[in-house]
């Protein structure tokens, strides 16, 4: 899956500058930060969740445990899936599903706070086919000049997203409450399907 096709528009002498210019790369990157953001106001929201409602820290520890079990466990196998499977329709179907498995925590009481352990574990799945599938698109939109830029850039959205989204998933949760997370983390995740869905030069 690391196979790198020019893209129709990209470009120019400038290496960096055409990077920019190219709307598949600024898809890619554009939706892959939107992607981390999502992903990182959920990582706060439910611990902060749990311990708000339970008053709990070995329930808090539990949801951050799951995610970094899952992680560990996981994390090989996903990234060789993604390596294997159509990259469009894997990250496309990914978002799909993490959308579609956060509605359960609609129905989150305190005597149902076992939803949010089930729906941690469920994302963290996810996210070990979703993360590399969307790393591994940067090469197949750039011509092979423009792939050091645009790799910094896509690490670059990941940083702002870490910056953005876990402070907003605080703000959010304390603010607005559990559904309001779940609706602004479900339209990032079908923002991204969308976004990935009009890249033009991957098969």
């Amino acid at each position: 899956g690391g196979e790198t096709h020019p893209s129709s528009t990209a470009a120019t002498a400038g290496g960096t500058p055409a990077v920019w210019r190219d709307r598949d790369c600024k898809l890619v990157i554009g939706a892959g930060t939107i992607n981390d953001i999502g992903d990182w106001m959920l990582s706060l929201a439910l611990p902060f969740y749990v311990c708000v409602g339970t008053g709990s820290g070995r329930d808090t520890a539990l949801v951050f445990l799951i995610d970094i079990l899952v992680g560990v466990g996981f994390g090989p196998f996903g990234g060789a899936l993604a390596d294997r499977w159509n990259l469009r329709r894997t990250i496309i179907g990914t978002n799909f599903l993490q959308a579609f498995t956060l509605l359960p925590l609609l129905l989150v009481t305190e005597r149902r706070i076992w939803i949010v352990f089930v729906v941690s574990g469920a994302q963290a799945l996810l996210q070990q086919i979703n993360n590399p599938a969307s790393f591994a698109l940067v090469p197949r939109v750039v011509t092979e000049d423009q792939l050091v830029p645009a790799n910094a850039f896509f690490s670059a959205g990941g940083s702002i997203a870490r910056l953005v989204g876990a402070p907003l998933g605080g703000i959010a949760i304390e603010e607005w409450g559990l559904n309001v997370v779940v609706a602004i983390d479900v339209a990032t995740f079908l923002t991204i399907a969308f976004a990935k869905a009009i890249v033009r030069n991957v098969a």
